[in-house]
């Protein structure tokens, strides 16, 4: 009787297992089906997206948008709720090899996703009215521009409760994100989906950021209530300067109910008034350069923005009698990305089509077209063309669809980024706004306790010859511990792959004060660079190499920074080396970190970095494409 009754236990208890298994089987059937489905629609949205060429903002194709959004909530949601009992156990499988970890955290992860679809949701419920106006504004006639529609509708008090709401949804994301460990997952579908939140969580943080921090002060940047006129400069980074480029040209932007308008556009000398009593330059412009009075062409001599920036509207001011508040510098990889986003540029009086892959050439030819007359009618008409693309451009913004204005806010996102774009204005809360958000230009302002290394370099030869010119950084720091000090050795490489100059001869470095028959001759010849090297304040130079005897660096202070300034010459086809071995202050923080900027108008070069501290070494080998870059140890690793 015993073993019978064993036996029926054994067999109730197979019954109950098997049936465990069935309804297990069945429940996971449900939740891969309904996590699927759920994951269809994201893809949806974001094929959408992604489809630039066929992206149309109308109420039809939004609605569709905020339902696929919908459906994917729903099936996370139902697909998590579908787990009953299940989800109270779950956990226990992350000790079991294999797929354990993705199992443990089924639970978690639905929710993850459906709080992702529930974001896409709040924030598209704060821009579509914004976004409808693309179907319904217009571009074109009096009043309101659909431009300026569009931002309105941003600033609106809905509207930025629901930017608010789903900033704090993206927050909130972050941190649940951040409990997953992605090397402990295995299954292939899992981590697709973590991956691919990764890369779109941190731009749609930054976009959500952007639009809650900068709508509300749209409509007076855009001149609603009254036209807003910003001083333009066209940077020429063919002659490196401080903030990006030579300041070859300069207008007036206006803004008047979010039409854009060019005006004044004149050429940077024409902006000279003899009457007015010549100020003093900056002593290194008048030693290198020769210049015996200081000029808006030559007022962008800081590579902090802000500072240049004052200094220009400074000069405008005095030379024109016109205050302006609003700076904003340009180049012309900013042209290019405007290009890309409107499309090519019909002239029909230049028989020219422009795109972004020649305008820069055509650029350079009608500024000095080969066998020009160089006499009084060719220097005043020498930027006129340039004026027409920039007006003409400027003009397509004002009837831009959709799918333009998508392509714009990306390359000018980008361009602010890369310091292709510069902004400053005088209204303290607008400039205040461009520094928390990290795009006024300035020099980082984060070094205080850390070390610091931005390299500038000023074009003083009078010529166009930096495209034509190699460079690499090497930069060393080693630290004993303790009370030890931390020794810095920077070394610079300059490769001139530049011809001869006409009018010079090779290997002869004589400054021609004078413009060539052709723009491509001027890109010739010997690099002559005034460079300033800034680390932190207090550092003492130990020895600097490379360097003649009457060019050895000097120090000084700028903007609370040690600065180490010299003059360096690279003939054509030559390679020079220059090393600043120094000594840094004490860093008072607790683990090294080294902030590096780069120069607003540089090409990205090769840096390489080799630290030696106590406990700890690490090299990098990298390309220097951002503005700003950190690199950091703590406690022997890397972040």
């Amino acid at each position: 009787m015993r073993r019978r009754w064993w036996r029926y236990l054994l067999l109730g208890l197979s019954l109950f297992l098997v049936l465990i298994g069935l309804v297990a089987f069945a429940t996971f059937q449900t939740v891969k089906t309904r996590a699927a489905e759920g994951m269809a629609h994201f893809q949806a949205v974001l094929d959408w997206l992604k489809a630039e060429d066929k992206l149309a903002f109308n109420t039809t194709t939004l609605n569709h948008f905020a339902e696929e959004l919908e459906a994917a909530e729903t099936d996370f949601r139902l697909a998590r709720e579908s787990l009953g009992g299940f989800e109270v156990v779950l956990p226990l499988a992350g000790w079991s090899p294999g797929p354990g970890y993705d199992v443990a955290n089924l639970a978690a992860f639905l929710e993850l996703a459906e709080r992702t679809a529930r974001l896409g949701q709040v924030a598209l419920e704060g821009i579509q009215p914004a976004l409808l106006y693309f179907e319904f504004g217009s571009g074109t006639g009096e009043g309101e521009s659909k431009l300026l529609k569009v931002a309105l509708a941003l600033a609106s008090s809905e509207a930025q409760a629901r930017l608010t709401q789903a900033t704090q949804l993206a927050e909130e994301l972050v941190l649940r994100r951040r409990a997953f460990d992605r090397t402990r997952l295995s299954l292939t579908e899992t981590r697709k989906a973590l991956d691919q939140l990764d890369r779109q969580l941190p731009a749609l943080q930054e976009v959500l950021h952007l639009l809650r921090e900068w709508s509300p002060l749209l409509p007076e940047l855009l001149g609603q209530a009254q036209p807003a006129t910003y001083l333009a400069l066209l940077q020429n980074s063919d002659e490196l300067r401080p903030t990006g480029g030579f300041i070859s040209a300069v207008g007036l932007v206006n803004l008047d109910k979010g039409r854009l308008s060019l005006t004044s556009f004149k050429d940077s000398y024409a902006l000279d008034n003899p009457k007015v009593k010549p100020e003093p330059p900056p002593e290194p412009l008048a030693q290198y350069m020769q210049a015996g009075y200081f000029l808006l062409r030559d007022a962008n001599w800081w590579p902090d923005f802000p500072t240049s920036a004052q200094q220009v509207a400074w000069l405008y001011e005095l030379h024109q009698g016109r205050k302006v508040d609003n700076v904003v510098a340009l180049d012309m990889q900013l042209v290019a990305y405007l290009f890309e986003a409107l499309g090519p540029l019909e002239l029909p009086d230049y028989y020219e089509y422009l795109t972004a892959q020649n305008f820069e050439e055509r650029l350079r030819y009608y500024y000095l077209p080969p066998g020009s007359d160089l006499k009084e009618d060719w220097w005043v008409k020498r930027k006129e063309f340039t004026g027409v693309v920039l007006s003409r451009l400027l003009g397509r913004l004002n009837q831009a669809s959709a799918r333009d204005y998508l392509k714009l806010a990306n390359r000018l996102g980008q361009a602010l980024a890369e310091k292709h774009l510069q902004l400053y204005f005088k209204h303290p809360a607008l400039e205040d706004l461009l520094i928390r958000s990290g795009l006024d230009g300035g020099q980082s302002t984060e070094s205080d306790g850390n070390d610091y290394l931005m390299v500038v370099e000023s074009n003083v030869g009078f010529n166009k010859v930096n495209p034509n010119i190699g460079s690499q950084v090497s930069y060393r720091v080693a630290h004993a511990g303790d009370e030890a000090d931390f020794f810095a050795s920077l070394t610079l490489t300059y490769t001139n792959y530049a011809g001869v100059r006409e009018g010079t001869l090779p290997g002869k470095c004589i400054k021609v004060v004078k413009y060539d028959s052709s723009y491509a001759s001027m890109m010739n010849g010997c690099y002559w660079n005034y460079l300033r090297v800034y680390v932190p304040i207090g550092s003492r130079l130990r020895q600097a190499v490379g360097f003649s005897v009457d060019n050895y660096p000097v120090t000084g202070v700028e903007n609370n920074r040690t600065v180490f300034a010299s003059q360096l010459v690279v003939p054509p086809g030559q390679t020079l080396s220059v090393t600043f071995d120094y000594v840094l202050p004490p860093l008072t923080k607790p683990d090294y970190k080294l902030i590096v900027q780069k120069q607003a108008g540089k090409k990205p070069f090769p840096l390489e970095l080799d630290l030696r501290l106590s406990g700890f070494s690490q090299h990098w080998s990298l390309l220097l494409e951002k503005t700003v870059a950190k690199y950091c140890s703590q406690y022997g690793k890397t972040c």
